[in-house]
């Protein structure tokens, strides 16, 4: 079984000139539309997975994305066998605009058996729209945030190159409190991107809230000059699993009656059949890639 229907979510739209628009009542010119640099494929569970990324696009730049991940919202609103042409509408935007997507990823792990388990953890990065090197505000701080517990974002990680990092003052699981002077904790991320990306070179003064050992908060602020695109996560609770290499996987249509264990054909990276066993838990109908 073949997916189908592909979903180009171009860099830019040359057509329609209000799709994607902000307002309707000021469409933007159809030059100034974008989207993230993914052509998805549409699965027989009516999902759409990444089939491929654009180098250079915010997509293949944010680094935690790869293909087979299912799109699963846009923007907080599920569009889960929504329309593809209202999805492309939802993913399109104006240029360096930032959007809130949500991906489910299927994970096949060892449980003793000779076919495996598996299970989904969700990928919520927020992207900005365009290709990375063309957009206005391209640069960032070089940190990976999450949302912590008490809805505040949190570092998770740091590029070891990025500004952030060199400081030598940023820790992780500091949580950001301010930027410019301006509060932002609690904010939701959409609100918090457009403060914290720049033109590269630019300056940004942050403010952080540290917990010490004996419970107390230490409060400080640092001055940061934008030199690498911000990545942003929406789910603080579960890793991003490695990517399997491509050329040791193989992808398959789960049917509707089948069972863990059983048989069925797949297909590898260059178009080959292979027969692989279901793992314990695929959802019928779901496209996944299976390790071998």
């Amino acid at each position: 079984m073949k997916l189908s229907k592909w979903l180009p979510s171009s860099l830019r739209r040359t057509n329609s000139g209000n799709q994607g628009a902000d307002s309707p009542d000021t469409p933007p010119d159809s030059s100034e539309l974008a989207g993230i640099g993914v052509i998805f494929s549409m699965g027989p569970d009516h999902g759409y997975y990444i089939k491929s990324m654009t180098p250079g696009s915010a997509a293949y730049d944010c680094g935690i994305l790869c293909e087979g991940d299912c799109l699963v919202s846009v923007d907080g609103e599920e569009i889960w066998g929504k329309d593809r042409d209202y999805v492309s509408k939802k993913i399109l935007g104006r240029v360096g605009t930032p959007v809130a997507l949500k991906f489910r990823r299927n994970v096949i792990t060892p449980d003793g058996s000779d076919w495996g388990k598996c299970s989904f953890v969700n990928i919520s990065p927020v992207l900005t729209r365009g290709l990375t090197a063309q957009l206005p505000n391209p640069a960032g701080i070089g940190i990976v945030f999450k949302v912590g517990a008490d809805g505040g974002l949190v570092v998770k990680s740091m590029a070891e190159d990025g500004p952030a990092k060199l400081s030598g003052k940023i820790h992780l699981e500091d949580c950001l409190m301010g930027v410019d002077g301006r509060k932002v904790f609690g904010n939701s991320i959409t609100e918090i991107i457009p403060r914290l990306v720049g033109a590269h070179g630019s300056k940004v003064k942050l403010k952080f809230r540290r917990l010490l050992d004996d419970g107390k908060y230490l409060k400080y602020e640092v001055e940061l000059s934008r030199g690498r695109k911000a990545t942003f996560r929406d789910n603080p609770d579960e890793e991003i699993p490695s990517e399997v290499p491509a050329s040791q996987t193989v992808k398959l249509i789960v049917p509707m009656n089948a069972r863990a264990g059983d048989v069925i054909k797949g297909q590898t990276r260059d178009g080959k059949t292979a027969m692989v066993k279901v793992p314990k838990g695929a959802q019928a109908g779901t496209v996944l890639t299976v390790p071998v």
